[in-house]
């Protein structure tokens, strides 16, 4: 938060001139976080004490709790106008929804960033005459699987330390060519891995066919899917992909992100791990209304049918 305010008073120092600056700030969410109200209010205030916090000069762990202790709903935090909690899933597609690429109906999401895989099936509509769109949210499940611990698993292999985030994730066959001697081993362990991968893709799209939404068109069309987030170039993670896709029979259809039109020296591989931040400096309230999954019932196979009223017995066979 400091460096975001230096960089704009730096770069843009003409425009803040004579000027009251109004901050408004977006924060990410796990999918699962957004049907869980207790998680979602630590991520409120956690956001607020951080921009209290990020008006100090220094900080220390004693001004820190002092400032915890005084922080209470309803939030009044100086200088922040707005404080937002947005899924990021919704913050990814932001440039998708706003392009020709646009498609309406169901689509699948696998981010898979340094800590986790967040797995999400949901809906891209907008109502008549609605200028924002709604994103119903079918199913979504996060798990510790990220590259930080496909790093763990192949270092625990080799013995070796902890592995950089910010580094590129190496294709399996390079870390095999590198110590041939643990090849063989190298190579389970990548498989485990991306099976494991591939079952919770695998879970989520075969519970929204079945209980969530079985009539949608992009079933029969194909099924959208973004593969996203810093590791979605690595072949572990594709590979789990295309196997959930053939397990489950899915068809995806996989999308690339679009680049923002003004991007420039940015390829799409590294706009993928900056791609929920581009999504953030969107206004919340264009990002459109975001539905939980607790908030959509499951599908019934009787919904989809004209239940016929039967004569009763008398009436057919009259005495």
């Amino acid at each position: 938060m400091k460096y975001a305010r230096a960089w704009f008073f730096h770069h843009q120092a003409a425009l803040c001139e004579g000027r009251e600056i109004v901050w408004e700030v977006n924060i990410g969410c796990p999918t699962d976080a957004w049907d869980d109200k207790v998680r979602m209010e630590l991520y409120e205030f956690i956001g607020h004490l951080a921009w209290r916090l990020s008006r100090l000069g220094d900080i220390d762990k004693t001004r820190g709790e002092l400032i915890e202790g005084d922080l209470k709903r309803p939030f009044n935090t100086e200088g922040l106008d707005s404080l937002s909690i947005v899924p990021e899933f919704v913050a990814q597609i932001a440039g998708y929804t706003r392009s020709p690429q646009r498609r309406e109906g169901l689509h699948l999401l696998v981010d898979c960033g340094a800590g986790t895989v967040d797995v999400v099936t949901f809906n891209v509509h907008r109502n008549p005459g609605e200028l924002t769109d709604r994103y119903p949210i079918f199913a979504g499940r996060v798990k510790p699987l990220g590259g930080h611990f496909l790093m763990a698993r192949r270092a625990e292999v080799l013995g070796a330390g902890l592995w950089d985030d910010l580094e590129t994730i190496p294709a399996g066959e390079a870390v095999r060519e590198a110590f041939p001697e643990k090849a063989e081993e190298l190579k389970r362990a990548d498989d485990s891995f991306a099976r494991e991968v591939d079952d919770v893709v695998f879970g989520v799209i075969t519970y929204t066919k079945a209980m969530r939404t079985p009539l949608a068109q992009a079933w029969i069309d194909g099924l959208p899917c973004f593969l996203t987030g810093g590791g979605a170039a690595s072949e572990i993670y594709q590979r789990a992909v295309s196997q959930a896709n053939r397990a489950s029979r899915g068809g995806f259809q996989m999308i690339d992100m679009p680049l923002p039109s003004n991007s420039s020296g940015i390829d799409i591989s590294a706009f993928h791990r900056m791609s929920v931040a581009y999504g953030l400096t969107f206004d919340r309230d264009s990002l459109g209304t975001i539905i939980p999954s607790k908030d959509i019932e499951n599908f019934l196979a009787s919904d989809a049918y004209r239940m016929i009223e039967r004569p009763d017995r008398d009436e057919l066979y009259a005495k």
